[in-house]
């Protein structure tokens, strides 16, 4: 004889189901949705405990995306009993917490309001996936009866319709395809580190926009001159390539060197090729009025030499640019007036 015995198990736990959708103003579904530059997205985020026990010490955590607007805290609608645990403006990590009574065996679905809108501006999206948003919140919590019970990092849903749940939505920025990603960039000496956007599959840099002929094939490139450089980005689908322009030019728009023009002779030193004006007084009441052009420094200091303050250097075509020297100041301003003759540095 054959006896067959049934029985249920029952597992005694909580089940926090957690969602986060992306609206319009209009409160209309945007999720996986094309947006615009500046265009308003409401985060909203759901939990509920459908579970058959008590949630305890529930945290939500989010990272909001960086192409987005977000103000802190002026975005955030939270219902009562949830407060701000943690947030972070440099990674965007914002952490929630949830008051027990809001995560009981039977209780209803709360919401969460995050007001944000899309970055306005197309420099603000030079790294890669800038044309996608990710919405995704995760969710931390124990159990009431059993303290061996945690789940933590539970990632959102974007849909609970009971047996149906669909995962994370995605936007996709439409306006990408029109953006020119330009920058200007100053070279305040012999070089200049330009740097394309980051986490790219591959780089190519070049001095022409037809990308011919290669110059680089790294995120960073130096650069000796002024012109114009272009960054072509590489990203794999999803993400979109992007083509990057720096402007590169001299501080203040002039010679790298704003004494060269005024210099009775030029000299190179062979030491590191650099070039040292030198201007020539006759007597003591001749003198020279030096005009830089200078006009977006926030400040220029003119400093004279002690040249019995450190050694001298060996070769006169090169600057003594020993860091050992006293160095007195004797004037500000882009325009520096009538000098006597001593080194100037």
């Amino acid at each position: 004889m054959v006896h067959l015995l049934l029985f249920a198990v029952e597992i005694i736990e909580p089940d926090i189901v957690l969602t986060k959708i992306v609206e319009d103003d209009m409160g209309n579904n945007v999720g996986n949705q094309t947006v615009g530059l500046g265009q308003a997205l409401n985060y909203v985020i759901g939990f509920q405990n459908t579970g058959n026990e008590d949630a305890v010490n529930f945290t939500i955590r989010d990272i909001l995306p960086v192409n987005i607007v977000f103000n802190y805290p002026a975005d955030l609608v939270l219902p009562p009993g949830v407060t701000v645990a943690s947030y972070d403006p440099a990674t965007r990590e914002i952490i929630l917490s949830i008051a027990d009574y809001l995560v009981e065996q039977g209780d209803p679905v709360y919401e969460i309001r995050i007001e944000t809108d899309v970055v306005v501006s197309c420099s603000l999206l030079v790294d890669i996936c800038s044309n996608t948003i990710n919405n995704q919140a995760f969710a931390t919590y124990g159990s009431a009866l059993d303290p061996s019970f945690i789940i933590s990092d539970d990632p959102s849903y974007s849909t609970n319709t009971g047996c149906l749940i669909i995962p994370q939505a995605t936007n996709f920025l439409a306006d990408l395809d029109d953006c020119v990603f330009t920058q200007n960039e100053i070279l305040c000496g012999a070089s200049l580190d330009i740097t394309a956007g980051s986490g790219y599959d591959s780089y190519s840099w070049s001095t022409s926009p037809s990308g011919t002929p290669v110059i680089g094939t790294t995120q960073t490139i130096t650069v000796t001159s002024p012109g114009t450089y272009y960054a072509f980005n590489t990203a794999l689908a999803p993400c979109q390539s992007i083509e990057q322009e720096f402007i590169v030019s001299n501080f203040g728009n002039t010679v790298n060197n704003p004494v060269i023009p005024y210099a009775d002779e030029v000299v190179t030193c062979p030491n590191d090729g650099k070039q040292l004006p030198n201007i020539y007084l006759c007597g003591a009441n001749d003198s020279t009025f030096i005009e830089t052009g200078i006009s977006d420094a926030s400040s220029i200091i003119w400093e004279q030499l002690d040249e019995s303050s450190c050694t001298a250097v060996v070769n006169s075509d090169c600057a003594n640019e020993d860091n050992t020297c006293v160095r007195n100041q004797v004037g500000t301003g882009a325009d520096f007036p009538p000098i006597p003759q001593a080194n100037f540095v």
